[in-house]
């Protein structure tokens, strides 16, 4: 695409780069939002549906853009990508530190 991005298409390149937080996030606020232990909408808005979950949808939608969109102008990754990378980096790290340490023992 050519040209400067605009609102939207910063938004949706900004999910995509958080696209598992996103996700995750998106069906918690979701269940948050629905069910009984949380605010219940589901119950109170029976009558209303379809209309009420699609302008849900779009309102969680909106938010997570802006919410991510903040988060990437801090860090590299969304939060649970961090964690996946660290998760898949820190036994990696400890084998170097392990392989540095016999190195250093046998030099000795």
């Amino acid at each position: 695409m050519a040209g400067a991005p605009g609102l939207l298409r910063r938004g949706l390149t900004n999910i995509g780069r958080t696209a598992l937080s996103c996700y995750v996030f998106q069906n918690l606020a979701a269940v948050a939002l629905c069910y009984g232990w949380g605010l219940g909408l589901a119950a109170r808005f029976d009558g209303l549906r379809p209309w009420w979950v699609i302008a849900a949808w779009a309102g969680v939608c909106a938010l997570f853009m802006t919410l991510f969109t903040l988060w990437l102008r801090r860090f590299e990754r969304g939060p649970l990508e961090l964690v996946w990378q660290w998760a898949y980096m820190a036994p990696k790290s400890h084998l170097w530190t392990n392989d540095k340490v016999m190195d250093n023992s046998i030099k000795r």
